[in-house]
């Protein structure tokens, strides 16, 4: 099974020790999410928090950000961003490596 480890402080990712660098609104978004892991984060509060302004081409970007990140954790089909429709997002992680 694929190891995956993120580093917050440096804003990278590791998938079985190759090391990927992660932008710093990447990073800060996959970490905002972690810290909620399994919990909606709602869409204002990670406006609000990563681009203190919550206006429709803020709204497009994080949408691209998500994008961004789900394609990065593909190769672990455990780790899931879950979009909940006019709410925001959650992320899942399957604890024992399975899908969820």
């Amino acid at each position: 099974m694929e190891q995956l480890q993120f580093d917050a402080e440096k804003g990278t990712i590791a998938v079985n020790g190759e090391v990927k660098q992660l932008t710093k609104k990447e990073s800060c978004l996959l970490n905002l999410l972690l810290e909620n892991k399994n919990n909606v984060v709602e869409r204002n509060t990670t406006l609000d928090t990563l681009w203190t302004s919550n206006n429709y081409f803020s709204s497009r970007s994080l949408d691209v950000y998500i994008t961004k990140l789900r394609y990065l954790l593909k190769p672990f089909p455990y780790i899931i961003i879950e979009s909940i429709r006019g709410k925001g997002h959650i992320l899942r992680i399957n604890e024992l490596g399975k899908e969820a």
